[in-house]
């Protein structure tokens, strides 16, 4: 039988929402799925403007944007690490930008069929909007 979804993104960002979602597309990929995930490395204003400073020596932001890699590329390998103690391969999927743009991105670019994401706990108004 064919899996229900045979591309599955995840994103993830190590809240306590995302390890829960991360269980959850690890269940759906024991169907025979692949399973990607992604966490949108997001370089703050600061770093994106630092190299066009006006009133301050211009800094080279590249270190900052290096720093910033290294972390998601080591909160990528703590995801598929817990994947792979589930029993579920998992690749690492770079994205970078604003988290909503990145991840909807990273689904367009493996062809998703699900992008598994976490809750933050909203409920009631909060929660719908």
């Amino acid at each position: 039988m064919a899996p229900a979804f045979a591309r599955i993104l995840l994103a993830y960002d190590e809240s306590a929402g995302s390890r829960l979602a991360l269980r959850y597309a690890c269940g759906l990929a024991e169907s025979g799925a692949t399973l990607a995930i992604t966490h949108a490395l997001a370089e703050s204003n600061f770093i994106a403007s630092a190299a066009k400073a006006g009133c301050f020596p211009a800094v080279d932001p590249r270190q900052m944007i290096e720093a910033v890699d290294e972390s998601g590329d080591a909160i990528l390998k703590n995801a598929v690490d817990a994947c792979a103690a589930l029993g579920i391969a998992a690749r690492k999927l770079f994205a970078h930008g604003d988290p909503v743009d990145a991840v909807v991105a990273a689904g367009r670019q493996m062809d998703a069929d699900i992008i598994v994401v976490g809750t933050h706990a909203r409920t009631g108004i909060a929660r719908a909007v």
